[in-house]
């Protein structure tokens, strides 16, 4: 198990290092250039990729790399819940590779090599998250546990599938396994947007596109926040006011909210007044 955790490292750092250069000390065969290196601090270039993207990106090819990036994150996941350390590796590198200045990506390559005790990698890793993104408290609580205990936690299996014993457990097991994969690129979407709302709070965009994540996650109140947000710095709008509605409608059906309903009509009748 140790080569093949030793393999899953060298796989990804192979996927990393060529696109940010050789080591400190410009050897690739040594330990320094083997270390995850770190990205730029927070400033115009920490924000490419996240900036005013939405669900499926920021739209044209520059979509289509986040979309990429939030599936890639999203395997490694639903690996990481298998308790497969070294493909959830290899993933996380592709994903850091396609786009280095997004921090989830590295918070959870930093917490997997945690759990597998190369703590250099780990702080180093981490570290990256916390620069892109610092508000971010995960990142910090990781490097402290790190500094305090020399190690993370191990990886504990959170997904289970079961052994298939025939073509439709088979199949079972595939179709779980999808919706493991959408659950966990839809929570890595959300983390990417959350980054680049700490970077723009007053970002329409990135407003309406978690709010709809949100939603699909089934977090109602949290996308009827955002969307009242959204709201506020674009009064009048609509088409935010309808999505608005939608959401207090699925909190009231869906979460059961006490006396939503009611707040609800109020908050029509309301926003109806401002608009006429």
């Amino acid at each position: 198990m140790a080569v093949l955790k030793k393999v899953g490292v060298l796989l990804a750092l192979a996927l990393v290092l060529p696109m940010l250069g050789g080591g400190a000390d410009g050897k690739s065969g040594t330990r320094k250039s083997r270390v995850a290196p770190e990205p730029p601090p927070n400033g115009d270039s920490a924000r490419q990729g996240v900036r005013g993207a939405g669900p499926g990106g920021a739209g044209g090819a520059a979509g289509d790399v986040m979309e990429a990036y939030d599936q890639f994150c999203g395997a490694a996941l639903v690996e990481k819940g298998l308790g497969n350390a070294d493909q959830a590796i290899q993933l996380l590198g592709a994903t850091i590779a396609q786009v280095p200045n997004v921090s989830v990506g590295w918070l959870e390559l930093g917490a997997i090599f945690g759990a597998i005790g190369d703590v250099q990698l780990a702080r180093r890793c981490l570290r990256s998250a916390a620069r892109l993104d610092s508000q971010d408290k995960q990142a910090l609580g990781l490097i402290h546990q790190l500094s305090a205990r020399g190690g993370l936690p191990p990886i504990a299996a959170a997904i289970e599938l079961d052994s298939p014993t025939d073509a439709a457990a088979e199949h079972q097991n595939r179709y779980k396994r999808r919706l493991y994969e959408r659950y966990y690129m839809l929570d890595c979407r959300l983390r990417r947007l959350r980054q680049a709302l700490n970077l723009r709070p007053d970002s329409v965009g990135a407003l309406l596109a978690a709010a709809e994540v949100s939603g699909e996650l089934l977090y109602h109140r949290q996308a009827v926040d955002m969307l009242q947000r959204a709201l506020e710095l674009d009064a009048g709008n609509g088409a935010i006011f309808v999505k608005l509605v939608e959401a207090q409608v699925k909190g009231c059906v869906f979460s059961k909210w006490d006396d939503n309903f009611k707040k609800l009509q109020d908050f029509i009748l309301a926003q109806v007044t401002k608009l006429n």
